[in-house]
């Protein structure tokens, strides 16, 4: 699994709140030396529907991507998961998506150093 790559993963029964549930696409983006932890996988899920949210990044459908619609990565709902619920690969996101998605994620997601 590396960063940018498409996969159909299981999120489970839906949960609380507005979290993301069930079989739907996810793009990894963990770093590649993250594989050495060998049970998880970093990822973003992503959804058919345009909610407009500044953080969602497009992913126009193609061949490449394996996606048959136009979709969203939700980098909000970033989530670590067992990869015995990660499924078949789709494809790749394109390298602009993946990397707005990764920008996105250290720009407005994650912390900045504690001082």
């Amino acid at each position: 699994m590396r960063t940018g790559e498409l996969y159909l993963v299981d999120f489970g029964a839906p949960s609380r709140g507005v979290e993301q549930a069930n079989m739907r696409p996810a793009m990894v983006v963990h770093s590649d030396e993250f594989t050495r932890i060998p049970n998880f996988a970093v990822v973003c899920p992503i959804t058919k529907a345009d909610r407009r949210v500044p953080n969602h990044v497009t992913i126009p459908p193609s061949a490449g991507s394996g996606l048959r619609h136009p979709s969203f990565v939700m980098t909000e709902q970033i989530r670590a998961v067992d990869r015995r619920f990660v499924g078949v690969q789709l494809g790749s996101a394109p390298s602009d998506v993946t990397n707005t998605v990764l920008r996105i994620l250290r720009d407005r997601i994650l912390a900045a150093r504690a001082t």
